[in-house]
């Protein structure tokens, strides 16, 4: 499949959503998404 026929107009992030649908990903991302942790690091000084 073309990248371009792939992404069809859609945003990166609704083609992504689309690939995964239906996968053992889609659940993994949708419980760390529920989860609302952000994992960024704080510079200690």
């Amino acid at each position: 499949m073309a990248p371009l026929s792939i992404i069809g107009g859609k945003s990166v992030v609704d083609v992504f959503a689309n690939l995964v649908k239906g996968t053992k990903l889609e659940k993994v991302l949708s419980i760390v998404s529920e989860n609302g942790q952000d994992d960024t690091v704080e510079e200690i000084d």
